[in-house]
């Protein structure tokens, strides 16, 4: 039971950010349509993470899952980070 709390915490952590966005959209779309959208794409997203996990935690050293997982991280930051500053329209 603990580990559930824990990866909420995390999954409520890491989508602080999507908050604002789904604010923002609360005026264009309503709340049903949000929240309800929010909650398949959520699902969606677990869903392939979870069977994704447990596919590279076969296939794959456990430690270089970890590793994979930060240099994806790290290089979908700098991506926006570049369309943004660099290459994208302010």
């Amino acid at each position: 039971m603990k580990s559930i709390f824990v990866i909420a915490a995390i999954v409520f952590l890491a989508e602080a950010g999507c908050m604002l966005r789904s604010a923002a959209l609360v005026t264009q779309h309503g709340k049903l349509a949000v929240f309800l959208g929010t909650m398949v794409g959520t699902a969606i997203a677990a869903v392939i993470g979870v069977y994704f996990g447990e596919w590279a935690d076969k296939a794959l050293p456990h430690g270089m899952v970890h590793w994979i997982a930060g240099l994806v991280l790290a290089a979908v930051g700098a991506w926006v980070i570049v369309e943004h500053y660099i290459g994208g329209s302010h």
